[in-house]
């Protein structure tokens, strides 16, 4: 992953933090939730590489954006979104499809 492309997924999901886009459902079994939670919470790192579970696709998704600076740009407005969300309703949970529900801390 290059450092675009790892911008252009905090964009995506920062997104689902901030009420842009709302997932209905888990990418993964409602029995593994505790876990993947556990986890988030944990002081553990994410591990380099790290294939989605539900991804079939292998490589790199397409660039959303012309170069890194634009896309730096577009994450430092999700982030005032985010910001803005959450200071109208601080007690939203929002559905992250592998860690489930999430409130402005988690």
């Amino acid at each position: 992953m290059t450092a675009q492309h790892m911008v252009e997924h905090l964009i995506q999901t920062l997104r689902l933090s901030n009420g842009k886009k709302n997932l209905t459902e888990l990418f993964i079994p409602a029995e593994k939730l505790p876990r993947y939670y556990a986890f988030l919470l944990s002081d553990q790192p994410f591990p380099r590489n790290l294939v989605r579970p539900v991804s079939e696709q292998q490589s790199l998704p397409l660039l959303q954006y012309a170069d890194i600076q634009a896309a730096l740009i577009a994450l430092e407005q999700e982030l005032e979104a985010f910001r803005i969300y959450f200071a109208k309703q601080p007690a939203a949970k929002l559905l992250h499809p592998f860690f489930g529900e999430l409130n402005y801390l988690e």
